[in-house]
């Protein structure tokens, strides 16, 4: 048994665990946050694979992993969601952060829209690497954070798979210092936020949901809903196809069946064309809002049901900042209009 140690965004972690391997995937995203004591107020994870019974211990909850397909990526996004419960100093997005003159240029947008790519040319240029996945904004302070994991990018198969050897499908790992000489550093302001745009979109999205032992009573009510359909690809994983309307009924249900649900990730079929002229608009607070909305990892902020009182706070938020969408396009008019965006 192993034991290392993390500070992530003021939360300590205590990770052990009987298999090396897995230790050493989350050292590859999470090496910036090591410490050598992460504190007495903490969130202790046991993660036992080889051992009888195979469980995961997060705090003083017991998950067992027996018939768990893939249990690293079940870990881990556990411990994932385990820590974004956790900070409630902080509104996390799911978009790149570069800093250009002390200040944090933000790229919100879905997945596979071109984040990383346009974090990696920006970076070229000098900018300072904060994050190409996670924007933890401070809530008080209105300060972004950094958040250096490794950057991931994707592979040229497109299976998908989340298999042992990664926690984020067909993507590979690329370690920051591969294209960032410079990394971190203290809390920043808001420069602008760039909603990145795909431009054509399919007209259904897709829900994967990978669920735990007992989640068969979730599929059962998705299937009563009209003009959705499910596939199921493996064992505990289902990919649930539906018209955008019915996101917020979806999100619901989720909420009602967090407890057999480890992990959900909505996938946007995207159509991007980096070989058309980019547009790069001006949004009011308003619309950046309401795009951003879209883009909050910690899902348990809509507990309540009703996304008002976060839409009131990213609208406080952007309050004063400029904000642009950029349809995709050519990259190097992308990244000059992003460089000159203020």
């Amino acid at each position: 048994m192993e034991e290392r140690h993390y500070r992530i965004l003021h939360v300590g972690l205590s990770l052990v665990s009987d298999t090396p391997e897995f230790l050493e995937l989350f050292e590859q995203n999470f090496s910036y946050f090591r410490v050598a004591e992460a504190g007495t107020e903490k969130l202790a994870v046991r993660a036992i694979f080889c051992g009888e019974p195979a469980a995961l211990y997060v705090g003083s909850q017991v998950l067992s992993l027996a018939g768990v397909e893939k249990p690293y990526a079940y870990v881990y996004h556990t411990l994932i969601n385990s820590l974004c419960g956790r900070w409630h100093d902080f509104l996390v997005l799911h978009a790149g952060v570069v800093v250009q003159q002390g200040q944090a240029v933000v790229l919100a947008g879905p997945p596979a829209v071109g984040k990383t790519t346009m974090v990696e040319r920006l970076l070229a240029h000098g900018c300072r690497f904060f994050s190409d996945d996670f924007c933890p904004i401070e809530r008080k302070r209105k300060l972004v954070h950094p958040f250096p994991r490794s950057l991931w990018v994707c592979r040229n198969d497109k299976s998908g798979d989340m298999t042992q050897a990664t926690f984020h499908g067909n993507k590979t790992a690329m370690p920051v210092t591969q294209v960032a000489t410079s990394v971190g550093g203290a809390p920043c302001p808001l420069r602008c936020i760039i909603c990145l745009d795909p431009g054509a979109r399919e007209a259904r999205d897709i829900l994967e949901v990978n669920l735990r032992p007992g989640g068969q009573a979730f599929v059962e009510e998705v299937r009563q809903i009209a003009d959705v359909t499910l596939q199921n690809p493996r064992p505990d994983c289902w990919h649930i196809a539906y018209p955008r309307e019915l996101t917020g009924r979806l999100r619901s249900l989720c909420q009602q069946h967090q407890q057999h649900i480890w992990h959900a990730y909505r996938a946007y079929p995207v159509c991007r064309d980096f070989n058309r002229e980019p547009m790069l608009t001006r949004m009011s607070g308003h619309e950046a809002a309401l795009e951003l909305l879209q883009h909050v990892k910690q899902e348990a902020t809509l507990d309540d049901g009703s996304p008002l009182p976060l839409f009131m706070e990213l609208l406080e938020m952007v309050a004063g900042v400029a904000c642009y969408r950029l349809t995709v396009g050519k990259l190097e008019t992308m990244e000059k209009m992003v460089l000159y965006a203020h």
